[in-house]
């Protein structure tokens, strides 16, 4: 599309593709490349990505703060389709108490893309917070499941009382 210098095309068809996998540094790179060709405005995506790269980058310091809560949340509001900051959004719930909350957020996560164990981990703390052992003990065996190597998982299911298999 960009030979023919059909930038609005590449555009949209860029942003969609981030829509769809915003962390694909790839289509990030391949949308900067048709802006910087056409002299086209930055579309607001791009923002909100640098956005989502910042939280994760604050969350990873330790920054579990309300106001890093309340950055999650309206990027979510802008993009609810963003499934890293869903995950971000869920922990930073769980971090800050907010375990049944976070518990819904996780559950959403998981039912898009259930093949990470990060987020199994988090809601299987989530559950545990609220009392539901055996759903805390599925979640933790199916991050096990993906990722036997998960030190957290096994230590939350020896927290519970459960040894890991």
């Amino acid at each position: 599309m960009t030979l023919d210098k059909r930038w609005a095309e590449a555009e949209a068809a860029y942003v969609r593709a981030l829509e769809i996998d915003p962390e694909s540094l790839l289509m990030a790179r391949n949308l900067e490349s048709v802006l910087a060709q056409s002299g086209r405005p930055r579309p607001a995506i791009l923002a909100d990505l640098a956005e989502l790269r910042s939280i994760d980058t604050a969350v990873a310091k330790g920054d579990w703060s309300a106001h890093a809560v309340s950055r999650c949340a309206r990027l979510l509001e802008r993009r609810p389709t963003f499934l890293m900051a869903r995950f971000l959004y869920g922990s930073l719930l769980l971090a800050n108490q907010r375990a049944a909350e976070a518990a819904l957020e996780l559950e959403r996560v998981i039912a898009v893309d259930g093949r990470r164990a990060a987020p199994r981990v988090n809601l299987g703390a989530a559950y545990a917070a609220l009392g539901r052992a055996a759903q805390a003990e599925a979640q933790f065996r199916a991050a096990l499941a993906i990722d036997p190597t998960n030190t957290t998982a096994r230590a939350r299911l020896s927290a519970l009382g459960r040894t890991p298999k």
